[in-house]
């Protein structure tokens, strides 16, 4: 499930070169309604431009926005343990085809 920062990120990804209104809906993978709050709020506080012809490009302070945005998405991930499998890191313990009961 995204969170409003995924949102905001998937939206100012979208617009990134330049996107109508229906681009960003299906890139960013949200409905009409939805886009066009977030877009109205982008471009009133600066992370999206409105150019003429309907078309809407990410701002320099949505582009900064991004460069945060995925510095703490790579921040948070969990790094791998060498040596180990990659189930090890998960359950590090032999799993049983037992039951337990309670």
């Amino acid at each position: 499930m995204r969170n409003n920062l995924d949102i905001f990120a998937d939206i100012l990804k979208a617009a990134g070169q330049g996107a109508r209104k229906t681009r960003i809906v299906y890139q960013a993978n949200l409905n009409f309604k939805i886009v066009e709050r977030y877009i109205r709020s982008f471009v009133l506080h600066g992370f999206l431009e409105a150019i003429e012809d309907g078309t809407y490009i990410t701002s320099q302070r949505g582009v900064l926005f991004l460069q945060q945005y995925g510095e703490l998405v790579s921040s948070m991930e969990a790094p791998k343990t060498s040596g180990f499998p990659d189930r090890m890191a998960v359950y590090p313990y032999q799993q049983s085809n037992r039951r337990i009961r309670y």
